[in-house]
C-alpha cells in the first residue's frame, strides 16, 4: 500500500521471455525503473529472480528500454542520448598503447 492506501502497482510494465521492467512514479514527481529476470532453476524446479542477462536478452532489453524511456519523457525526441558522440565509450575504452599501470 502507498500512503494513500491505494495498492502499489507499477505506472507502466513491460514483459518479454522472462524479462520484466516496470516503472514506478517516483516521490520527486519523475520516475523509477526496475529491470528483474525471472528463470526456472533446474535443480529445484522454483522459479528465481536474477540481475544478470544474457547476450540473447540484450536487443530484448534495449527495445524495452527505448519503449520505457518514450513512455518517461513528455518530449521523446529531447531525451538525452549518452551514447551520443561515443562519450560512454571514450570514456570507457581501455587504450593498449597506454601503460598506465601503477605497479
Amino acid at each position: 500500500m502507498n500512503d494513500n492506501g491505494a495498492p502499489n502497482r507499477p505506472a507502466q510494465a513491460w514483459k518479454h521471455k522472462g524479462l520484466d521492467v516496470s516503472m514506478w512514479h517516483s516521490k520527486n514527481g519523475g520516475y523509477n525503473i526496475r529491470i528483474n529476470k525471472r528463470y526456472m532453476d533446474e535443480k529445484t524446479q522454483e522459479w528465481k529472480n536474477t540481475n544478470y542477462y544474457t547476450l540473447r536478452d540484450l536487443p530484448f532489453l534495449i527495445s524495452i528500454l527505448n519503449e520505457v524511456l518514450t513512455a518517461a519523457s513528455p518530449n521523446p525526441t529531447a531525451t538525452p542520448n549518452p551514447m551520443e558522440n561515443n562519450e560512454w565509450t571514450k570514456k570507457n575504452t581501455i587504450d593498449p598503447d597506454v601503460d598506465d599501470i601503477p605497479f
